[in-house]
C-alpha cells in the first residue's frame, strides 16, 4: 500500500518544481523520529513492569495486574476522544491563545470526568470483580488502587500533549515521557528484588 501510495504521488512532486522537496523530507523525517521515539519509549515505560512480574511473579500474577490495566485504562478513552477533535482544531488555526483556552477547558472537563469514572472503579467492591472474572482475580482492585494516580493525571496529559503537537512542539512530550522513562527505570531497580503487584501499580503510576 505505501509503495503504490508513492508511486501514485510521485507526478504531484513532479509538478511542483518550485517547492525544496528536501527541506519538507527532513523537516517531516526530524519531526517523525522526535514524535515517534516518544511514543516508543511511552510504551516501554507501560510495559516494561510486565516483563519483572511475569519474571518475579508468574504468569498468573502477570495476568491479574493485566487486567487491571486495561479497565483502568480504558478510562482513558474519553480525554483520547477529546484530544482528537483538539488536535483537529489546534492545527488548522493560528490564534495560539483559542488554543490555549481550548486546551485549559477541555483539560478540566477530561479531568472532570475522570474523576467520577475513576471514583466507581474505587468504589467498586472486590467481589465485582471476583464475579466478572472470577476467584483468581481478587488482587484486580488492588491493582486498580494503586494505578488510579497515574491515570488521573496521564487524562491530563493526552490533552495538554495534544496541544503541543498541534503547534509543533513535538519535543516537549518526548521531554516530559522520557523523564516518566527515567523514573520507570529507577523504581524497577528499586523494586527488583521484591517485585509484586503492589510495586507493579506504584512504578506505572510514578
Amino acid at each position: 500500500i505505501y509503495l503504490i501510495s508513492l508511486f501514485s504521488l510521485l507526478p504531484y512532486f513532479k509538478e511542483q518544481k518550485n517547492s525544496n522537496h528536501k527541506i519538507i523530507f527532513n523537516e517531516a523525517f526530524k519531526f517523525g523520529f522526535i514524535n515517534q521515539s516518544g511514543a516508543i519509549l511511552h510504551l516501554l515505560s507501560f510495559r516494561a513492569s510486565y516483563f519483572l512480574l511475569k519474571q518475579y511473579a508468574g504468569e498468573n500474577v502477570l495476568g491479574v495486574f493485566s487486567n487491571g490495566v486495561s479497565i483502568v485504562e480504558s478510562i482513558w478513552l474519553v480525554s483520547m476522544s477529546i484530544s482528537m477533535v483538539q488536535y483537529g482544531k489546534i492545527v488548522n488555526t493560528q490564534d495560539n491563545e483559542f488554543s490555549k483556552r481550548l486546551t485549559i477547558n477541555l483539560t478540566k472537563f477530561s479531568m472532570l470526568i475522570s474523576i467520577v469514572a475513576l471514583a466507581v472503579l474505587f468504589f467498586l467492591p472486590n467481589s465485582f470483580f471476583q464475579f466478572i472474572f472470577g476467584k483468581g482475580f481478587s488482587e484486580i482492585h488492588t491493582v486498580i488502587l494503586y494505578l488510579i494516580p497515574g491515570v488521573f493525571f496521564l487524562n491530563s496529559h493526552l490533552i495538554v500533549g495534544h496541544y503541543f503537537s498541534g503547534i509543533g512542539k513535538y519535543q516537549v512530550n518526548t521531554y516530559g515521557i522520557v523523564c516518566g522513562f527515567l523514573v520507570t527505570a529507577i523504581m524497577l531497580l528499586i523494586f527488583r528484588s521484591n517485585f509484586g503487584i503492589v510495586q507493579a501499580g506504584i512504578t506505572c503510576s510514578l
